[in-house]
């Protein structure tokens, strides 16, 4: 899978899906000073997708928290809703695999989202998995972490 790292501020990324997101009730906790090595189009397509499943799977607030680990970035989404069945969470990121029965399902999804978020996190050198929040859903994402001061990431972009 082709991708194109840049160097960007995470924080950047998540306000650019969340503009365009036509979504209430989402709470951002972030630190603006985070650079990833990441591209851009591929990681908002990661963040939307895990956006979209929030809402249509779970209920708000949906919370989208950033923070960091020694070498990576790392961004935890969840939800307010019932959670993935345990019995479930082993298919999450099968190609096609449908977590809701068809009779249940509130939404016409193929199953590709989150196996191709997968693999778009994979392909920049981080990693995406479930984990079942207090109440509702957790997936949560790493990217590379840049350790570059902000003014320095804007001259190289420059």
């Amino acid at each position: 899978m082709l991708v194109e790292p840049e160097t960007c501020p995470l924080s950047e990324l998540i306000g650019e899906v969340l503009s365009s997101f036509d979504g209430d009730g989402v709470v951002l906790s972030a630190p603006s000073e985070l650079m990833v090595s990441a591209d851009r189009r591929r990681t908002q397509q990661v963040i939307h997708q895990l956006l979209d499943n929030a809402y249509r799977h779970g209920a708000p607030p949906v919370s989208i928290r950033v923070f960091r680990q020694p070498s990576h970035a790392a961004v935890s989404v969840e939800d307010s809703g019932d959670g993935v069945p345990s019995d479930r969470t082993d298919r999450l990121f099968s190609r096609f695999a449908q977590v809701e029965p068809p009779r249940t399902r509130r939404s016409g999804g193929l199953g590709l989202g989150l196996p191709l978020a997968k693999s778009f996190v994979e392909a920049q050198g981080g990693r995406l998995w479930y984990e079942a929040g207090v109440k509702g859903a957790r997936f949560i994402f790493t990217l590379p972490l840049i350790d570059t001061p902000m003014e320095e990431a804007h001259s190289a972009a420059s």
